[in-house]
């Protein structure tokens, strides 16, 4: 239970904190649900934040995270396959 604000501790700053640990916790598979319905073109940004309750910018923020996460990924896998063709024991062939 949240304590009574204490004499140095303003109002304002106590709904702060309330409305911080009220906030929803969004688990990474939500948040990976959410972004690839904006990139699929499913929803309208504004449409999923309408949905969703965000802010445009948490939508953009996700976006650009996962996309540049993405292409860490997709670089790794290009350059392993480069290199186990090289070495002539590609299993695509």
């Amino acid at each position: 239970m949240a304590q009574k604000p204490g004499p140095t501790e303003t109002a304002e700053q106590h709904v702060r904190d309330i409305r911080r640990a009220t906030r929803k916790k969004y688990s990474a598979e939500e948040k990976v649900r959410i972004v690839l319905a904006g990139l699929r073109g499913e929803y309208s940004i504004s449409e999923l934040c309408r949905r969703e309750c965000l802010a445009r910018i948490s939508i953009a923020t996700g976006r650009r995270t996962f996309l540049r996460l993405a292409c860490g990924v997709w670089a790794i896998v290009y350059l392993t396959y480069q290199r186990i063709y090289e070495f002539g024991s590609c299993p695509l062939r």
